[in-house]
């Protein structure tokens, strides 16, 4: 015989789940084209997939005793389907992080003219041109120096940007990490266009 608290785990993680999916189908606003296509899809399935497990749920509570089995695979199942929106999960995360970000940086931005920049930015622009110059001719890299031979690729193409009046001058890790969800976000999108 199956423990009650069994069977109200399985309840709660369907509740969760309906939950996830009506909070994830508001993302698709800030999806376009083929990402929202397949985010859509993705959407449709697990809801599909939803109404089965309900209605294997109902079954499940309507027997007098449910075997152990019976409650255990069902509770996989509903794992399975939130599996299933992991990346839509992740992508929501990303997103909410990276609006933030665009607010906080809309905040610290400071509008000045590249007379007033070249000062601040071009002794760094310098020291990291050094710093690349330097890394490439070493040749061979370990990966924690190519990680850090990106970054200063990076940072030298923002700071360029600032001077060129492209990109107002904000503080480097804002920026970066703005850059970095960004790429992650493009990434996720790039993994939903796939989803039919």
């Amino acid at each position: 015989m199956v423990h009650p608290d069994a069977l109200k785990r399985v309840q709660e993680n369907l509740r969760q789940l309906q939950q996830e999916l009506a909070t994830l189908a508001d993302e698709l606003v800030h999806l376009t084209g083929e990402a929202h296509k397949g985010a859509t899809c993705l959407l449709d399935r697990v809801s599909q997939e939803l109404r089965r497990l309900e209605t294997a749920w109902q079954r499940l509570a309507d027997q007098p005793e449910p075997g152990q089995a019976d409650v255990d695979g069902l509770n996989k199942k509903i794992s399975g389907a939130q599996a299933e929106l992991h990346r839509l999960k992740l992508r929501r995360n990303y997103r909410r992080r990276y609006t933030l970000l665009q607010e906080n940086l809309a905040r610290q931005q400071m509008a000045l003219t590249p007379d007033q920049l070249q000062p601040m930015i071009q002794p760094h622009v310098g020291q990291l041109e050094a710093q690349i110059q330097t890394m490439e001719a070493k040749g061979q890299l370990a990966e924690n120096e190519q990680k850090l031979l990106g970054i200063h690729r990076r940072n030298l193409v923002l700071y360029r940007q600032m001077l060129a009046g492209e990109r107002p001058y904000a503080p480097l890790p804002l920026l970066s990490e703005l850059m970095d969800l960004e790429q992650t976000l493009n990434e996720i999108d790039d993994e939903l266009k796939h989803i039919n």
